[in-house]
């Protein structure tokens, strides 16, 4: 058979048997080979899972779920951290209180220390106590007044007075009472030195003349208006108290500043001289009814002993020479003590190797 006969024209009309019979010859170069066909016996790759290694092992950070799948391992947040930053720390506690606490905090202590949260307390309290005042100012004027007559130090006599104080009602109370609107009428009589029975008269008047409501209006104002006028006086007075005050405490801050600074009888380092000061302000305290300062220090078993101290040397107005000298004398009987034990040791002893520092110098000890 003729090698030309099989080969295979690409979309030739030709049927093959005409080819077999007339041995038609075949250009290859325009045949193409049919695409090769993979065998069956080799295995399709497989798409690679996330978390798995190629042997099919867990890679790290990744477990099986209850139904087999691979999944991230959900690490545990744990905690909330506090913000690093006091600010944006403190701005978010102000977002859920709706209250903005103003707090200066010394240079050395961290706002987010023990320290630093206790400062921020006082702050709160003291922010406390000045929104009652401010409330009691605007809704009582009257206890307002009273709270700023006690903290001056006077007493009950001068605020309260059989003769001008009186529970005056509510205007809105006061227009639709008659019975209320007569005693108003009374308490006024009686101000002004009129008896009780020329006042019940003059009520009587004002009843009948149809005017006893707007005259009681009339004292009801003219009584508010004076107690306006006593609550702005004693603020007043309470205001230029605190300026005293203010002034009194820093002339001393000044004062303790400038002898720091300026040297005392001890050696202060310049390192130390700003901590040291601040130290000082922390221990006095201002006594308002003698008007003046006192050092406070706590006193405990711990701290008796250099506190008893402290206060001996205050007792001496700071005279230590004859402190001094009793401590020279008790060296000076320690080195003849070691002295006499020095000449009584047996020859050999340790003694012998340290005669120079058997004794100690009275020049070492005693006051230059």
């Amino acid at each position: 058979m003729n090698s030309n006969f099989i080969r295979v024209l690409r979309n030739a009309d030709v049927p093959i048997t005409s080819l077999m019979s007339q041995d038609v010859p075949v250009d290859i170069t325009a045949v193409e080979p049919p695409a090769a066909t993979e065998s069956s016996d080799t295995p399709e790759p497989q798409t690679p899972v996330e978390g798995l290694n190629d042997d099919g092992t867990l890679q790290d950070g990744y477990e099986k779920d209850a139904d087999g799948n691979v999944v991230k391992v959900q690490e545990d947040p744990g905690e909330p951290q506090p913000a690093d930053d006091h600010e944006t720390f403190y701005e978010d506690v102000q977002k859920i209180t709706g209250r903005e606490i103003k707090v200066e905090y010394p240079e050395a202590v961290d706002p987010l220390s023990s320290e630093g949260v206790a400062l921020r307390e006082t702050a709160i309290y003291e922010s406390g106590a000045q929104n009652f005042e401010r409330m009691l100012q605007q809704q009582d004027p009257r206890a307002y007044a009273y709270m700023l007559h006690r903290q001056q130090g006077s007493g009950d006599e001068t605020f309260f007075n059989a003769n001008t104080h009186f529970e005056m009602p509510q205007k809105d109370v006061l227009e639709e009472d008659a019975d209320k609107q007569a005693d108003v009428l009374r308490w006024d009589y009686k101000q002004k030195g009129i008896d009780a029975e020329s006042a019940d008269l003059l009520v009587k008047n004002a009843i009948a003349k149809n005017t006893l409501k707007d005259q009681a209006v009339k004292v009801m104002e003219d009584y508010n208006e004076n107690q306006k006028k006593q609550v702005e006086k004693v603020q007043a007075q309470y205001e230029e108290r605190e300026r005293e005050i203010n002034k009194t405490i820093s002339g001393m801050v000044s004062q303790i500043e400038e002898t720091v600074n300026k040297g005392i009888r001890f050696i202060i380092p310049n390192a130390n001289k700003a901590e040291f000061t601040q130290f000082i302000k922390q221990h006095i305290a201002y006594d308002e009814q003698s008007d003046t300062f006192v050092i406070s220090q706590e006193v405990n078993k711990d701290n008796i002993q250099s506190r008893i101290e402290a206060l001996f040397f205050e007792y001496r107005k700071g005279n230590l020479v004859d402190m001094i000298e009793r401590e020279a004398k008790k060296k000076v009987a320690q080195s003849i003590r070691l002295g006499i034990n020095k000449n009584r040791a047996p020859k050999g002893s340790n003694n012998d190797k340290n005669d120079d520092n058997a004794f100690v110098s009275l020049s070492s000890i005693l006051p230059k």
